[in-house]
């Protein structure tokens, strides 16, 4: 074996081209500014959705739960719902990311139930987080 040795890298390392620094300050500067439009997308997002919040009793024992329907169906978002519902209402509870069709809501949605009758508590803070409800 003689002769000189094809590195394929090697042109590589000749074409890098070094990448400007950035500033600590310039950096947090656009990582603020792309959290802030992640959270933008998240509320439009949101305002596309209509949840519908009802009463059950039926096959609880007498016992009052809220329910909030026609969620969307991303887990994350509906446990982060739940648990923030969960703290502020005082009661317990808990969601459903795979449900069945149910008549009045689009299929693919998700729920969170409260225990207890928390219904005005939960339209005021849904409108506040830019979630449009009926029911």
């Amino acid at each position: 074996m003689s002769g000189s040795f094809n590195n394929p890298f090697g042109k590589l390392a000749e074409a890098r081209v070094k990448l400007p620094e950035q500033k600590p300050e310039e950096v947090a500067r656009l990582k603020v500014q792309d959290e802030a439009a992640a959270v933008k997308a998240k509320k439009k997002e949101l305002s596309n959705y209509t949840a519908l919040i009802r009463i059950e009793k039926s096959g609880r024992g007498g016992k009052t739960v809220t329910v909030i329907d026609g969620l969307p169906k991303q887990e994350l978002f509906l446990k982060d719902l739940c648990k923030k519902l969960k703290n502020r209402c005082g009661s317990g509870g808990t969601y459903l990311v795979e449900v069945p069709v149910r008549s009045g809501v689009p299929p693919g949605c998700g729920l969170v139930e409260i225990q207890g009758d928390h219904r005005e508590f939960i339209r005021s803070y849904l409108a506040e987080q830019n979630i449009k409800t009926r029911g």
